[in-house]
């Protein structure tokens, strides 16, 4: 197996599984919503570890990436499980989460699987666009 595959599927299956974006009011990425949707780094981070960087908010766990430095923002990948997926596949995969249309996820990641020699391995059931 290519190193990194078993993360690509994680997030792959939670991407178009969830079928939109993890973001706060302002439009900025969470890592899990006050709803429980979460993005491309969130869906590697068990729920102990995102209540670790969290920030407690009127009761909700928001994380913000507005306003971090990529220092301070890499800061939190030693909690994060990548399964094999380096930082700049790790960037990457959070760029499709936070700057392209949901509609355009599936189509995004097959890109990326094909860029990184990944096989593309779609869920059977995904979120309806």
């Amino acid at each position: 197996m290519q190193e990194g595959q078993e993360g690509f599927d994680k997030v792959t299956r939670h991407l178009l599984t969830q079928g939109e974006k993890a973001i706060d009011e302002d439009g900025y990425c969470q890592y899990r919503t006050s709803s429980g949707l979460k993005c491309a780094m969130g869906c590697l981070m068990s729920d102990k570890d995102i209540t670790k960087c969290g920030v407690e908010n009127s009761g909700m766990l928001t994380l913000s990436m507005a306003g971090r430095t990529p220092d301070n923002w890499w800061g939190y990948l030693d909690i994060i499980n990548p399964l094999g997926l380096t930082k700049t596949m790790l960037n990457g995969l959070q760029f499709i989460h936070d700057d392209t249309d949901p509609k355009y996820w599936h189509q995004d990641l097959h890109s990326f699987a094909q860029l990184h020699n990944f096989t593309f391995n779609p869920p059977q059931t995904q979120a309806i666009f």
